[in-house]
């Protein structure tokens, strides 16, 4: 047996054994500390914190002298509290412990901690000795280095479980951009969410969805993994139910995806601690330096989108930074409106010719529509239909001229339109949006001309031509004799939902 692979008596072959597990390694973790421990290793770290010393091991005589115990004692505390800051690598404790464990070592207190996540006191002061003991299992204080500088937030062992399932998502750009500065000011205003899943800040994921996914593909297999997959599991779980809460909750910034994982959750402990209105200035204040306002050009770079209306975007980012909004607004709200237009026209699910098209037609058209479009999420469906709409007719036609001062408005805006970015760039790539209605149309004519799906449906006549072609290559339709099309057994069967279709090769 390699030593990677779990010892047999480890082997689960069950929730309830997965539960177990976790249940009995809380227990050794909780043997390695007492709370007093725990207690005054975190006043021994805010002593130090305190002062303008780079690292713990300059502060030894002022611990000593604040806490009342001797040298020896203020090393051991000053080690301790070095270990939390600096390992975190090894086993899962669960993120509920990790969450409170961060958040009691950066000074919130017991009776707060409780009230917010409907603890006693022993069990916060059990998960703060789980938090710590994790970190315990494998580390001796008296190797621990005092002479090093400490980072801002304790490290998530969840990062190690999630780096050994080997799955890659395609990291958002954005990630660059925004982790400085959000880490930065979140500690000002709210105690940092660095628990949770420090694993996505390496990750990048451009969203809950591709976690969710994952979770949801190995639910199935919980009964049947072992020890070595356990591990992985829990994270993910955790993930799935922070997804549910927030997806059933009324933050109001829910539909922005693709930032950062880590930037998102912080955004997301600022509206549960603060409210919708303290999110948002959170997201503004993201906005307001000079390197903010070019970084987030730089990125908008690399979208094609971005680059037909460049000059626009560029003067209303620029109008926003320098506090002129009754500029940046308007420009803003056109530039949403038209990206949208021109992707749908684009496409070929729109027609040309429909010269009061707006972007909330493109995007409000629910469920049953043939132009419904299906990958957006249905939080920015929702946001772009309920707060674009109002704001583009009365700010546009001239009936609102209150927003000269309104910096969240223009804020809101701007992290629309990076939304809409990256929004459009998938749809651009996902051109069956109408294979189903066209199959449709042909199997309820009994076969006809492509000309006569065309007038049927609101789609462009030679979006319509380019998708029975490609219909017509993986078997959904064919051609009869003359120029009309029928539907094929294999199309009854995908019509009818048992079959999908495999367009790669097409």
């Amino acid at each position: 047996m390699s030593e990677d692979e779990p010892p047999e008596e480890q082997k689960v072959t069950s929730a309830e054994e997965l539960k177990q597990m976790f249940q009995e390694r809380r227990e050794k973790n909780l043997e390695l500390i007492r709370f007093d421990k725990c207690r005054k290793a975190r006043d021994a770290g805010q002593v130090f914190e305190s002062t303008t010393a780079d690292t713990p091991g300059e502060t030894v005589d002022q611990v000593a002298d604040a806490l009342n115990v001797d040298l020896d004692e203020a090393r051991v505390l000053l080690s301790l509290y070095t270990v939390i800051y600096t390992e975190g690598g090894g086993e899962q404790i669960g993120s509920r412990s990790e969450e409170i464990g961060t958040d009691y070592f950066k000074g919130d207190s017991k009776d707060d901690l409780a009230e917010e996540y409907d603890r006693t006191i022993e069990e916060i002061q059990n998960d703060i000795r789980a938090f710590v003991g994790s970190r315990l299992r494998e580390t001796s204080l008296d190797d621990v280095e005092l002479d090093q500088e400490l980072p801002d937030n304790p490290p998530d062992p969840n990062l190690k479980a999630i780096q050994s399932l080997d799955i890659k998502p395609e990291v958002s750009k954005i990630a660059a951009i925004l982790s400085p500065k959000i880490a930065a000011q979140a500690q000002t205003t709210v105690s940092l969410f660095a628990s949770e899943m420090e694993a996505a800040n390496t990750l990048a994921t451009h969203s809950l969805a591709p976690i969710v996914a994952m979770q949801e593909q190995y639910q199935e297999q919980i009964a049947g993994l072992n020890a070595l997959f356990s591990a992985n599991l829990e994270p993910l779980i955790q993930l799935q139910e922070q997804y549910e809460e927030i997806r059933e909750s009324d933050f109001e910034f829910k539909w922005l995806r693709d930032v950062r994982h880590d930037s998102f959750m912080q955004l997301y402990r600022v509206y549960k601690e603060e409210g919708n209105e303290a999110a948002a200035e959170f997201l503004a204040a993201q906005l307001r330096d000079d390197e903010d306002i070019k970084e987030f050009k730089d990125y908008l770079g690399s979208f094609d989108d971005y680059n037909g209306r460049q000059p626009i975007i560029d003067e209303a980012l620029d109008a926003h930074q320098e506090g002129r909004y009754a500029l940046s607004i308007p420009a803003l709200l056109s530039q949403l409106d038209g990206v949208f237009i021109d992707t749908a026209v684009e496409i070929g699910i729109w027609p040309e010719d429909i010269d009061d098209l707006t972007s909330v037609q493109v995007v409000g058209k629910g469920e049953g529509s043939p132009q419904h479009l299906e990958d957006l999420p249905e939080p920015f469906r929702q946001y772009y239909t309920r707060f674009v709409w109002p704001s583009r007719n009365d700010i546009l036609h001239g009936r609102r001229t209150d927003f000269h001062d309104d910096e969240l408005l223009s804020a809101k805006l701007i992290w629309l339109f990076f939304q809409t970015m990256h929004s459009v760039e998938d749809l651009r790539s996902l051109d069956d949006i109408g294979d189903m209605y066209i199959a449709g149309k042909i199997r309820e004519e009994d076969g006809c001309e492509l000309e006569v799906v065309a007038s049927e449906l609101p789609y462009q006549e030679g979006y319509v031509e380019s998708r029975v072609r490609v219909l017509q290559r993986v078997d959904v339709v064919e051609q009869t004799s003359g120029d009309e099309f029928v539907v094929t057994e294999k199309g009854v069967r995908y019509l009818e939902g048992e079959v999908s279709l495999e367009y790669e090769a097409v």
